[in-house]
């Protein structure tokens, strides 16, 4: 289920009132899957973390999340307290700081802005092929509907990038924006738009 949660934000699933009793159902599903299992020794301290965080890379928050970091919290605990969690062999597992994560579980400081969650989304983003037909055809859609004129540009990809006052001009930049003199930032490189959510 939080894989479900993880993919519906990523496909744009917005936060209608129907889809947020969505993703509310599937968070308590969610917890309850880990009140079932999240003790068992079966059930590592990552495998519990990656559910949280899954849920904190969709941008879910409210009730229903909040009670699901608090029993993720309860299981780290066990866990930790438990030898089981040192013995699994993985690098990665001892360089966790389990101590201040249960504690942002706990103070509800955990989500899409916490160091984990953005590390996990980095790695998601990386892993995406990324595909030419599509960023060409997005790229003649632009062209054609925000050109004055409505001519598509004569130019490889790599020519774009070179930015002139002539190609500046080309474009009807009020269609664009509802106040084109107002500063524009630009997040290149974006990580799924955090940042920008971050800024807002």
């Amino acid at each position: 289920a939080a894989d479900a949660i993880l993919w519906f934000a990523l496909a744009g699933v917005g936060a209608r009132e129907n889809n947020r009793n969505m993703y509310n159902d599937l968070v308590d599903i969610v917890t309850e899957e880990l009140q079932r299992f999240g003790m068992n020794s079966s059930c590592r301290a990552k495998d519990v973390l990656h559910i949280v965080e899954r849920v904190a890379m969709a941008g879910i928050t409210g009730k229903s999340s909040a009670r699901l970091f608090h029993v993720a919290a309860d299981c780290l605990e066990v866990k930790m307290g438990s030898s089981n969690a040192q013995d699994n062999g993985d690098e990665d597992e001892n360089s966790i700081d389990y101590g201040n994560i249960i504690q942002s579980l706990r103070d509800s400081s955990f989500g899409l802005h916490s160091d984990r969650p953005l590390l996990g989304l980095w790695r998601f983003s990386t892993r995406q092929r990324k595909q030419r037909a599509f960023f060409q055809n997005a790229a003649r859609h632009f062209d054609g509907k925000f050109r004055e004129g409505n001519e598509p540009l004569d130019r490889t990809p790599s020519e774009s990038l070179d930015v002139d006052c002539d190609n500046f001009n080309q474009y009807d930049w009020s269609a664009m924006f509802k106040d084109p003199s107002r500063p524009l930032v630009v997040d290149v490189g974006c990580g799924m738009g955090v940042s920008l959510l971050g800024l807002a």
